[in-house]
Order: structure tokens, then sequence, then C-alpha cells
């Protein structure tokens, strides 16, 4: 395995993706039906042209959570976290906290801060990112990012958190 790696007392090990594992993240993302799925074409990008901003956490060679992120081209000190994700059976034990903090750990020296989108009722995602914000000693900044008119399905609006990244 080549990149970042983190392993976890051997039952999951957090790596970043390739091509091959766009598919499994496509699959992923449709099954927590709370994630915007897109296309599997997009999950194989994010396996080749954002692999070094992204993670997977695989059980078993499956992947059963990951994080799409990116950097900014206007901002390239702040990382736009897309989506994070984890497998129905492996929720409640932090893999998605570690996979935040991963990502952060991964860029703490080029990264200033954090920026991510979260519906309001998306309660799970709204107390990681807080519990993020808590953990780096630092505040959340909220705006409205897209209205509910900006998409065409009816799509709840999104809030921009921007969550400065201090040093540790």
């Amino acid at each position: 395995m080549k990149g970042f790696v983190i392993k976890d007392d051997d039952s999951y090990i957090i790596r970043e993706p390739n091509i091959k594992d766009g598919l499994a993240i496509y699959r992923l993302v449709k099954k927590t039906q709370v994630l915007d799925v897109n296309s599997s074409y997009l999950y194989n990008l994010i396996g080749e042209h954002f692999s070094k901003t992204s993670l997977v956490v695989t059980v078993d060679d499956q992947i059963v959570g990951f994080i799409s992120a990116y950097f900014l081209p206007e901002e390239p000190e702040t990382l736009f976290i897309w989506q994070v994700g984890v497998d129905s059976s492996m929720r409640g034990k932090g893999l998605a906290k570690k996979l935040v903090r991963g990502v952060i750990e991964k860029h703490k020296d080029r990264i200033k801060r954090l920026h991510t989108t979260v519906s309001p009722s998306n309660v799970p995602s709204n107390k990681l990112f807080d519990s993020i914000a808590k953990e780096y000693d630092t505040t959340i900044e909220e705006k409205v990012f897209l209205e509910t008119s900006d998409f065409e399905e009816g799509h709840e609006e999104e809030i921009l958190k921007i969550i400065p990244i201090k040093d540790r």
C-alpha cells in the first residue's frame, strides 16, 4: 500500500483511495441513503484525481467509509470536505471523525481552514463538525451556501461551515 495509511489494531485501515475504489465508494454513497448520489464516473475521479486529499476506510479489504475533499483553487490553504460517508454497520465507532482528523493531519502544514456544507436537518454531520471545531479549539462561521431554489429537485439548503484550523 502506497501513500497515507493509518492502521488501528488491525481491525480497519484508513488509506488513500485509488481509481479501482470508485465503484465501491459509489455503492456506499447509495447505501447510506443520506448522501447525494453522483455518477459512478465521479467517484472514479475521486480515486484518481483527488486521492491525495481523500481517504477510505477498509475492513477485510472492503470499503466501509470514505471522505472526499479538495483544496479550493482560489484559496489553496482551504480544504473543502465534500462528502463523508460510513456504512451503517460501522457507525458509532468514530470513523467519520477519524477520517476528518486524518485528512486534516495529513495536510497540517498547508491547511489553515476547513470548509464543508451541511443541510440543517443532517444532525450527525452537524454534530461531527461541531466536535471537530471543539477538538481544534476553534469556532464555526456559518452562512447559506446554496438556497433550496438553487436545486431543481427540492434539495434542502446547504450551509457553508468555515472552521479555522489552528496549529496544534
